[in-house]
């Protein structure tokens, strides 16, 4: 039962990264499902896709839209990211490497993640300004015009 369930999860995914609107933008056209490694089609099946629906396509301002799709961006880079290193230090995913060598694919990795967090954070209070709280700045500064 878990195959079957897992299989119609690929299925709709599959349908949505290659042709529906909820398709993020930054996967190409022409890319096949299949071609991606099995685990990043699953992290796109359970990370990326629900979080570009229930933030990008959900969002209910052109603002509120920017900034998910910065943070979803941001994650999709970090899963991409943390393969890679799992390649390069996972002798059976690829070179054979330790942390000391890969320090700057690390680094690299620790970089994105931080400016996911920092999407994120943006993200959440331009999402509380669009739903409502206009008396505050959503940039953080003071009051704005509402």
């Amino acid at each position: 039962m878990a195959d079957t369930k897992t299989a119609s999860r690929f299925s709709r995914t599959q349908n949505a990264v290659e042709g529906s609107r909820a398709r993020p933008f930054w996967i190409p056209e022409g890319q096949k499902f299949d071609d991606y490694p099995r685990e990043l089609k699953q992290a796109l099946l359970d990370i990326v896709q629900p979080l570009y629906e229930e933030e990008v396509m959900a969002a209910r301002t052109p603002m509120e839209k920017s900034s998910a799709l910065s943070f979803v961006l941001a994650t999709w880079l970090e899963v991409l990211k943390a393969y890679e290193n799992g390649c390069r230090i996972n002798p059976q995913k690829g070179s054979a490497g330790s942390i000391e060598t890969n320090e700057e694919a690390i680094r690299q990795y620790s970089r994105i993640a931080a400016a996911k967090v920092g999407y994120g954070k943006f993200h959440l209070q331009i999402k509380k300004w669009a739903r409502g709280n206009r008396q505050a700045d959503p940039l953080g500064g003071g009051y704005n015009d509402g």
